[in-house]
């Protein structure tokens, strides 16, 4: 008898310890994320900087979050307003040219809330996550942990990389998203666009490149306008 129940609590532990992940895991107040981020659909694919402050929650959960995007040499402000799987909801205060960054945002940073929410977290040492909707499409499958270098590492990991989890794709090209247990976002990510002729465009890419806590000075706005693309799929 205490050798079964001594294998059930061994069982029930490990069940307990299995490392499940979603879009907003580990946020907290007065925290705040600085990401780099290049989309297809956004800015005609120049990358920008995104700052997001979680300054604090309303009666219904969500958060209020004081944002800051980087494009070009321009700093735009607002505020949104974020769901508990980071989804922007309506009542934030955002500036309409603001909107298109958003949209940026939403198609990578959160781009993996499709199959991983705080209602169904996944695990990220399961099999797959589920596939892509699109005819024939690949199945999402975290791939172990590997050591990642990221801009960010040093403010999140205390060194110059973390262990993340691996979660990738293959349709053509592999697309790679690296996640970082108990971090709201995704640390890093390389994706590919779907295309009948290759080469595949980048779909979207970030890295990390500052974490921390306390509300984070403002953006200046000095830095260097970017080009136009040399050449834009439609």
């Amino acid at each position: 008898v205490l050798l079964v129940f001594g294998i059930l609590n061994m069982m029930n532990s490990a069940f307990a310890q299995t490392p499940d992940w979603y879009p907003g895991e580990g946020i907290r107040q007065d925290m705040y994320v600085k990401y780099r981020i290049e989309d297809f659909d956004t800015n005609q694919r120049q990358p920008y900087v995104m700052t997001l402050y979680f300054q604090q929650q309303d009666q219904e959960g969500n958060w209020i979050v004081p944002a800051y995007v980087e494009a070009g040499g321009r700093v735009l402000q607002g505020t949104l307003k974020l769901s508990d799987t980071m989804s922007p909801l309506a009542g934030g205060e955002v500036p309409q040219e603001m909107t298109d960054f958003i949209g940026g945002y939403q198609n990578s940073l959160i781009w993996l809330d499709s199959f991983t929410t705080v209602s169904a977290p996944q695990s990220l040492t399961a099999p797959n996550w589920g596939k892509i909707a699109s005819i024939g499409g690949e199945e999402i499958r975290p791939g172990g942990t590997q050591q990642v270098s990221f801009a960010g590492a040093q403010s999140l990991c205390g060194a110059t990389s973390c262990d993340a989890t691996l979660v990738t794709w293959r349709k053509g090209v592999d697309s790679r998203v690296w996640v970082v247990n108990e971090f709201p976002f995704p640390v890093m990510a390389e994706t590919y666009a779907d295309v009948t002729t290759p080469p595949q465009p980048i779909q979207y890419r970030f890295e990390l490149l500052e974490t921390g806590s306390g509300q984070p000075a403002a953006p200046t706005g000095t830095g260097e306008a970017s080009g136009p693309p040399l050449e834009r799929t439609t």
